[in-house]
C-alpha cells in the first residue's frame, strides 16, 4: 500500500480535528475499541487507524463509516532490527504528514515508536493506553531484566510529552508506572477495560445438560492455558462429570504460544474439547456454565467482563487485572496463579453447586451493568480527548 498516495488523498478532508489511533492489530482494535472510534466520528473527529496486522477484521465496516485505514509493516513479535527501524520511520513519516491533533497509542510498540514520533512532530495531545504489563512484569531472567530497563527508559522519553494522559486498566499497573518514574499520578486515568455491550451480551438461563467449563482466550502459556489443562486432568481423575471447552487459537507471534505439536497431543489425549477461534462468542457463553481464565497477569480481560454480563460464574487468578474483573466469592472465585489443584477445587465447587454458580452469575451481571457498560467506557475516553484538546 502506497503511504504517500494515501496521505495526499487524506489532505483534502476539511478542518475536522484529526484523531489517529496507532495499534499493532486491527483485529484487536475491532473487538476492543471500535465503539470509541465510532463515537469519536459522531463527535466530529476525523479518525485514522494506523495498524500492522489484520487477519479477521472486517475492513469494510471501518471504511463504510468514514474511518481511514493505513497499514504499516509493524509486527508484534518481530525482533528484526532492520524491520523495526522501517516501522519506526513509517510511523514518523505518516505522523509528520497527517499532522494529527491527537494520537491514541495502544500497546507497547505503538507506544514506544508512535510516542517518539509524536514528540518529534509536535503533536498537540497524546493518549497512551497501557493494556496490561504482563509480558514486562512476570518474566524473571537476566534478559528480561535488561529488556525491562530498556522499556522503562523508552517510556520515560515518551511521557516527556507536555500534554499526555496514560490510561491503565487496573490499579497495579498505575502503581508500577509511578514506581518506575514513568508516570505522575495526575497524568494517569483508570478505565475499567474495553467495556461490554450489555444489549449484545445478555444474561441467559443455564442449560440443564452436563455442565460446560470454558477457557476463552489466546492459547498462550501466560494466559494459564497449561494450568487449565492440568486442572481438567485432575478433575477427570476425580471422576467429575463435565465438558471442558477451549475457545481460541494459538498466537505464534507470542513466544509463550502453545505449539502445533502440543495442540495435536491434546487433541489425541481428548482431555479438553478444542473448539478453535469463534467469532460469535455470545453463543459460547450461552452454552457455558463456568468461565475460567487462570492468567498470570492482565490489563482487564474482556472475556471475564463478557462472562459476567452473560451471567456466568467465573474462576480466575488472584493477579492484577483478573481480580479487578470480579467481586471475589460473589461473582466468582480467585485462586493463586500457577496452581492447578486450587483451580480444580474451585471449578469442582461450582460444578457441584448449580445454585451457587447461578447466584454468582446474577451478581456478575449486576457488576457488569455497574462498571463495564460500553457507554461508560466510551464516554470516559471521549472526556479524556476533550480535556487534552482544551489544554
Amino acid at each position: 500500500m502506497n503511504t504517500f498516495r494515501i496521505l495526499v488523498f487524506f489532505e483534502s478532508n476539511g478542518m475536522k480535528r484529526r484523531l489517529v489511533f496507532v495499534v499493532n492489530s486491527l483485529d484487536s482494535f475491532e473487538s476492543h475499541r471500535f465503539p470509541i472510534a465510532v463515537s469519536a466520528l459522531k463527535e466530529g473527529y476525523d479518525v485514522f487507524i494506523i495498524y500492522g496486522e489484520s487477519r479477521t477484521a472486517k475492513l469494510s465496516q471501518f471504511v463504510s463509516i468514514g474511518i481511514k485505514l493505513i497499514k504499516v509493516s509493524g509486527r508484534r513479535g518481530s525482533t528484526n532490527i532492520f524491520l523495526e527501524v522501517i516501522y519506526a520511520l513509517e510511523l514518523f513519516s505518516i505522523v509528520r504528514n497527517l499532522k494529527p491533533d491527537l494520537i491514541h497509542l495502544i500497546t507497547l510498540k505503538p507506544i514506544l515508536y508512535g510516542g517518539i514520533a509524536a514528540w518529534f512532530c509536535s503533536v498537540p495531545a497524546l493518549v497512551i493506553a497501557v493494556t496490561g504489563m504482563g509480558s514486562i512484569i512476570i518474566k524473571r531472567s537476566l534478559i528480561a531484566s535488561a529488556f525491562k530497563a530498556l522499556i522503562r527508559s523508552a517510556l520515560r522519553i515518551v511521557t516527556l510529552h507536555s500534554n499526555h494522559t496514560i490510561i491503565v486498566q487496573n490499579i497495579d499497573d498505575k502503581a508500577d508506572l509511578i514506581a518506575w518514574g514513568v508516570a505522575k499520578s495526575k497524568n494517569v486515568r483508570l478505565i475499567a477495560g474495553s467495556g461490554v455491550d450489555l444489549s449484545q451480551f445478555c444474561m441467559t438461563d443455564e442449560h440443564d445438560a452436563i455442565p460446560v467449563v470454558t477457557f476463552l482466550g489466546r492459547l498462550i502459556k501466560d494466559k494459564g492455558f497449561s494450568e487449565f489443562v492440568d486442572a481438567v486432568r485432575i478433575l477427570r481423575n476425580r471422576g467429575i462429570l463435565a465438558r471442558f471447552w477451549v475457545v481460541g487459537s494459538p498466537d505464534y507471534e507470542n513466544p509463550t504460544s502453545v505449539s502445533k505439536n502440543e495442540l495435536e497431543k491434546l487433541s489425541d489425549e481428548n482431555v479438553v474439547e478444542l473448539l478453535g477461534y469463534r467469532e460469535n462468542v455470545t453463543e459460547i457463553y450461552n452454552e457455558t456454565n463456568i468461565v475460567c481464565l487462570p492468567s498470570y497477569r492482565e490489563g482487564l480481560p474482556k472475556s471475564l467482563i463478557e462472562a459476567a454480563a452473560c451471567g456466568r460464574a467465573i474462576v480466575t487468578t488472584d493477579v492484577p487485572g483478573c481480580r479487578d474483573a470480579i467481586t471475589p466469592d460473589v461473582t466468582g472465585f480467585l485462586v493463586p496463579a500457577k496452581s492447578p489443584n486450587a483451580l480444580a477445587d474451585k471449578i469442582q465447587t461450582l460444578i457441584e453447586n448449580p445454585d451457587l454458580r447461578k447466584q454468582m452469575g446474577g451478581a456478575g451481571r449486576a457488576l457488569a451493568e455497574k462498571n463495564f457498560a460500553i457507554e461508560k467506557i466510551v464516554s470516559q475516553h471521549l472526556a479524556i480527548y476533550e480535556d487534552l484538546q482544551n489544554q
